[in-house]
């Protein structure tokens, strides 16, 4: 009952006049209370009674999501009803949005993808049946429900069925499953357009195979002269698993440091294993070639990753200076400072709404701030400011 309590106090401090910035509050309220308590109605309730249906349906999908992912199989009983009110939002555009990321939480989390297809087919516009549709047969597909997947778009006419049947040979051919979908395809008609579909795959080239090509040829970095001294360091402070933010922010930061030369540093990232870094970045992000550099600096010895920051000292990284908008009394150094550092120095920011810890604030000697005045910028505006002053610096000393 104290928790039910304080449920109810801190949804009630939320600003409800502005609906994204409540609607955010809400999840945040979820997160908090994750590991907690198992019942999460009275969050649900307070999002079924947001004015629109849009944000409602968002906020109660992800923390269905979100719950299941965390081991609360319950929390999946919530997804009926964000479709619900996926229903009632007028514009189909924005339905279609939200079945779209629906399908992609279902697919991770599990749940009930009938439902979610039902809605899909009652979509009027072909083209956001189409991209719907694409989503919701990889979420059957990954799920490993090809036999349910088929029994459904069976119930299909015309141009819905053979649309349906040109996306379930496209994820096949993905997961190298051709065989056996043309084993499972009951009707002769469907058969014969899915075989007839992935021969044309074979003899057209790719879409997107020039791009692939341009890929492979990353642009080898020159090198500036004493930026391999220096370091970038991200400082996860985000709690749980690590989530797409964090791995977006990597693939940001490592084409900056090939181009410079400068190493990576990743800290709190709960692994110490950089292949499965590389191999999530790969699969999560769609930053052009960000997987490859995350290899290259690797094979350099460039990316060092750690679960957590020790006490200041990170073999390999160097010196840790952190970069903050409020620098503490007697801490302050500016970049052109650094420059004349002796030994490699790691320049961290901090990964997360709430920046870098204090008890990391206080172990570290240096504290760096960008701007002059005490402004607060967003992670990849930092490290992009940090590498070219960096350079400049270098360059006329």
């Amino acid at each position: 009952m104290k928790i039910e309590r304080k449920l109810i106090e801190e949804i009630g401090r939320l600003r409800r006049h502005h609906i994204p910035s409540y609607s955010r509050g809400l999840k945040r309220v979820f997160r908090r209370y994750l590991g907690k308590t198992d019942n999460f109605d009275i969050i649900v309730h307070a999002a079924l009674r947001i004015p629109d249906s849009y944000y409602s349906a968002e906020v109660i999908s992800y923390i269905a999501a979100r719950g299941a992912l965390e081991g609360l199989s319950h929390c999946r009983n919530y997804f009926p009803l964000a479709l619900k009110k996926v229903e009632e939002v007028p514009q189909e555009w924005r339905r279609a949005e939200l079945l779209e990321e629906i399908a992609r939480r279902i697919g991770r989390a599990g749940g009930d993808l009938d439902e979610l297809f039902n809605h899909t087919v009652r979509l009027q516009d072909e083209r956001h049946y189409y991209r719907v549709m694409k989503r919701v047969a990889g979420a059957y597909m990954y799920s490993g429900m090809l036999e349910k997947l088929i029994a459904q778009i069976s119930r299909l006419k015309g141009k819905r069925r053979r649309q349906a049947l040109k996306i379930l040979a496209l994820h096949a051919e993905k997961m190298n499953m051709q065989e056996k979908l043309l084993q499972s395809l009951r009707s002769g008609e469907d058969s014969a357009l899915v075989r007839e579909y992935l021969k044309r795959r074979k003899r057209a080239p790719r879409r997107g195979s020039r791009r692939r090509r341009t890929q492979e040829r990353v642009p080898v970095s020159p090198g500036i002269r004493g930026m391999e001294r220096f370091a970038l360091g991200l400082y996860n402070t985000y709690r749980g698993s690590i989530k797409t933010a964090q791995l977006r922010a990597v693939a940001r930061a490592a084409p900056l440091c090939h181009a410079y030369g400068m190493k990576l540093v990743l800290l709190g990232f709960h692994t110490e294993d950089p292949e499965e870094l590389i191999e999530r970045v790969s699969v999560e992000s769609r930053i052009s070639g960000c997987a490859t550099y995350l290899k290259l600096l690797r094979e350099a010895g460039h990316l060092l990753v750690f679960s957590h920051p020790g006490d200041g000292f990170l073999p390999g990284a160097g010196e840790l200076v952190a970069a903050t908008p409020e620098p503490q009394e007697g801490k302050r150094i500016s970049l052109e400072e650094l420059v004349h550092l002796k030994g490699d120095v790691c320049i961290v920011m901090g990964l997360g709404r709430r920046g870098l810890p204090g008890r990391f604030l206080e172990t570290v000697e240096r504290h760096v701030e960008l701007t002059g005045h005490g402004i607060p910028l967003e992670t990849c505006t930092v490290m992009g400011i940090i590498c070219e002053r960096l350079r400049s610096n270098l360059e006329r000393c």
